[in-house]
């Protein structure tokens, strides 16, 4: 669930199985949301177990990305604060990273070991596969946002709105400042009509992600879709 970025490294202070990031291009079916997606350079990653964990630091404990309840973990919480507040892009790149790693941490091994099995059939081109996995996986760990966003994805890039939207609306209840979700709702908000909520999303985007390059075309061309231009 990044921005513009591609990660091969493992996770930085966490001890699951390493995690290799996958990026995927989502491709729309309308010309303004390809341009929009190109000019934000929205990448869609899924995770990719590549090797047990070993020795003591397999078991050291990790925290969710979603806790019991459905909100997002204090980690996650205070990347997201520092994003909020980052002054430069280069510091909004860091966080970034560190908060993708952390958002595909569901909790559960069995979830997470799932979600892998669904990055490794989406690779090998088996999207209704992936999304039978990745249903799995959210049966294992319901309050995971970071897998609702992931399942989201691939239904929008398959075509499916619908289940895309219903998706992604459910990784916003539980992570409501993920620019990323946020992002992907408004391309798909706007394709069904809904301007007004499609406008309300890449301003929640751009409050969560204030560094976050070109969203300010999106956003002036939707207010003057939706309020009018100024007199």
């Amino acid at each position: 669930m990044s921005l513009g970025m591609d990660l091969d490294e493992p996770h930085e202070g966490r001890h699951t199985p390493f995690m290799r990031l996958v990026s995927f291009r989502l491709l729309f079916s309308i010309p303004f949301a390809r341009r929009s997606a190109r000019a934000l350079g929205l990448m869609l990653v899924v995770a990719l177990v590549v090797g047990p964990p070993s020795g003591r630091a397999a078991e050291r404990p990790t925290e969710a990305a979603t806790v019991a309840s459905g909100r997002v973990g204090e980690g996650i919480a205070a990347l997201e604060r520092d994003l909020a507040a980052a002054e430069t892009p280069e510091a909004a790149i860091a966080i970034r990273k560190r908060l993708v790693r952390a958002r595909l941490v569901s909790g559960s091994t069995t979830a997470d070991l799932l979600a892998a099995r669904a990055a490794t059939a989406k690779r090998q081109g088996d999207g209704g596969l992936a999304l039978d996995l990745l249903d799995a996986a959210i049966v294992v760990a319901p309050n995971w946002a970071g897998g609702r966003h992931l399942r989201g994805a691939i239904h929008a890039e398959r075509g499916e709105f619908a289940a895309a939207v219903v998706d992604l609306g459910e990784a916003l209840a539980r992570d409501p400042a993920d620019a990323a979700t946020l992002v992907l709702l408004a391309f798909l908000r706007e394709r069904a009509g809904e301007k007004a909520a499609a406008l309300e999303l890449m301003k929640r985007a751009a409050a969560a992600d204030p560094q976050l390059p070109d969203l300010a075309e999106p956003i002036a061309r939707l207010t003057i879709d939706v309020e009018g231009r100024p007199i």
